[in-house]
């Protein structure tokens, strides 16, 4: 068990977490949630292009970390009732601006207001078996903030504790192949399962966030 907890307080470790992202990033890479490896994202030009919005929440006075997830309604096309992180499809609005892209879903699926928030950075992008890339952008919510769910997309809107993973052995993977190369994670919180490109962002986000509490 990890008994360090991962917080962000103060304006150096939030440049900390910047830089952290900053340097992690490289805009050629990707990660293909199929094959469970690295790839170069111009292979994927014909994807669907979409972005997500990983957004950092600080609990209380000790400044312990939410990340706000939704619950996707059942009547959506894609990815219906899954646990995922607040985004969708870039439209010609974003203007091939992936942050645009994710400030603007995340505003019509939970009331999402830019102007309450910290830019932080980007992961890598993201592969999906389904034919989307996906860009995550990350940001820390600077002020208390009282979301408003739109019903025809999310059913619930969660406060998923970042430090939740450091706890235990809480991710399984889930194998596809008898031999162990094609497996997707799941991560198994109260009575919700969060898995595939959800389970992986959140993992590799916390990777970066406990580099910056060391």
């Amino acid at each position: 068990m990890i008994n360090n907890k991962i917080k962000i307080s103060n304006k150096i470790e939030i440049l900390k977490m910047k830089n952290n992202l900053r340097n992690n990033f490289d805009d050629k890479k990707c990660f293909n949630l199929s094959d469970n490896e690295s790839d170069i994202a111009e292979n994927y030009k014909n994807f669907t292009k979409s972005a997500v919005l990983c957004l950092l929440i600080s609990n209380g006075s000790n400044y312990n970390l939410d990340i706000v997830l939704t619950k996707r309604s059942k009547h959506l096309k894609y990815h219906k009732g899954q646990i995922s992180l607040p985004g969708g499809k870039l439209e010609a609005q974003d203007k091939g601006d992936f942050q645009q892209c994710a400030y603007r879903e995340a505003y019509e699926e939970i009331g999402f207001e830019q102007n309450k928030a910290i830019y932080l950075g980007k992961l890598n992008k993201y592969i999906t078996g389904s034919g989307f890339l996906i860009q995550p952008i990350v940001v820390l919510l600077e002020e208390v903030q009282n979301f408003v769910m739109n019903r025809q997309e999310v059913t619930s809107i969660l406060h998923f504790p970042v430090n939740y993973l450091l706890s235990g052995d809480v991710i399984n993977k889930v194998y596809l192949d008898e031999d162990q190369n094609k497996y997707f994670l799941n991560i198994y919180w109260k009575k919700n399962k969060i898995w595939g490109a959800t389970a992986k962002i959140l993992i590799d986000l916390i990777n970066l966030l406990k580099i910056n509490n060391d």
